[in-house]
């Protein structure tokens, strides 16, 4: 609702962007634990946020892959 921080990794990666409230992404890969998904906003910047900062249905959480 508010938005956040696009990380180069989770936690403590180096902010790279920002996301905002109501802003379309695309979920590219998720933590093994869901905590955090490795997305690219809309101005085509590629990065991990936080799932809190994100609202996401449970069946494409289903279909988002693991990283590795």
């Amino acid at each position: 609702f508010n938005g956040g921080n696009v990380r180069e990794r989770p936690i403590s990666g180096q902010v790279l962007d920002q996301i905002n409230a109501n802003e379309s992404v695309e979920l590219l890969e998720k933590t093994a634990d869901g905590t955090w998904y490795h997305i690219t906003n809309e101005r085509k910047v590629s990065g991990w946020v936080s799932v809190t900062l994100l609202t996401i249905d449970d069946a494409t959480k289903a279909r988002v892959p693991v990283a590795k």
